[in-house]
């Protein structure tokens, strides 16, 4: 029982990391599958953060997804790269997807917003230490998996 926050060792507040516009985004993403394991924000400094799920131990044989941010200069060359719309090149309005759990809460989600109410959401997909994704790319029809329905999560302010 406990309480399990996203993983983010940078040296700024990661609301405030996530708040600055991006212009495109990069997936991994296991092509076989369909499903994607990382989702990189782009930014105009040629900056990123790597979005990907960690797997924490809650209760005897049950693992809850939670996700981890990472700082990065480039794209890995497998990557899958989507230019977004221009929406999201301004500030960005964050909340976190909160799940409850065996008696622990898991940060296991975000929810980015462009102003005109546009959204890309991140969350722990169904299978373990990859992530479900909607908002950025359609032809994958197994991409927005989310481990829980997302009615199940509590969505918060960042």
């Amino acid at each position: 029982m406990g309480y399990f926050p996203f993983i983010w060792e940078g040296n700024t507040s990661l609301a405030c990391e996530l708040t600055i516009p991006f212009r495109r985004v990069s997936l991994g993403i296991v092509e076989q599958l369909g499903e994607a394991f990382s989702l990189t924000l782009w930014r105009d400094d040629g900056s990123g953060i790597t979005i990907y799920s960690q797997m924490q131990n809650v209760a005897e044989w049950l693992e809850v997804g939670v996700l981890t941010f990472e700082l990065v200069n480039a794209c890995s060359p497998n990557d899958r790269i989507v230019v977004l719309p221009k929406e999201f090149d301004a500030p960005i309005t964050v909340m976190k997807l909160l799940k409850e759990e065996a008696g622990s809460t898991l940060e296991s989600g975000v929810i980015l917003e462009a102003a005109n109410g546009s959204q890309i959401i991140v969350v722990a997909a169904v299978f373990p230490y990859h992530i479900a994704v909607q908002g950025v790319i359609d032809d994958l029809p197994r991409i927005f998996k989310p481990e829980y329905p997302l009615e199940s999560y509590t969505i918060i302010p960042m």
